[in-house]
């Protein structure tokens, strides 16, 4: 079965991507991370057809704040990994060019008033459907 990693650190957001893309591809699993941390754990034991990034994240669960450097890291090693896995990455940071050029299959502005139907339609170019009777 497909997996599609999320990758977000705000709870509610993480539930509404996660909700959307579980009903658009039923066919696949959605696993979720708050952390680079936690995602790295995700990627070395569930190898996910796609991940979905937001930049801004801690990178342990402590108390850590957010950073834009924690999802670039983990971007930069998602792109130098041995097996390459398609990473769409979704924030209100000006960072479309920069994530582009470090690997990312498409950038995503969370400002956007059609970022989840630009989410959906960016995973659909690279996960498999697997069930053609998803509904949006």
């Amino acid at each position: 079965m497909d997996n599609i990693l999320v990758v977000e650190d705000a709870p509610n957001f993480l539930r509404w991507v996660a909700t959307a893309i579980t009903r658009h591809f039923p066919a696949c699993q959605v696993r979720m991370a708050a952390t680079a941390r936690q995602a790295e754990s995700e990627i070395a034991t569930a190898a996910p057809s796609a991940v979905v990034l937001d930049l801004a994240l801690p990178r342990d669960s402590g108390s850590e704040m957010p950073s834009i450097n924690a999802g670039m890291e983990l971007l930069g090693r998602l792109a130098r990994g041995s097996r390459t896995i398609p990473t769409i990455v979704m924030s209100s940071h000006s960072a479309g060019e920069a994530c582009l050029a470090a690997g990312a299959s498409e950038f995503i502005s969370k400002s956007s008033p059609t970022v989840l139907d630009d989410l959906l339609t960016a995973l659909q170019a690279v996960v498999p459907r697997g069930d053609e009777g998803g509904q949006r």
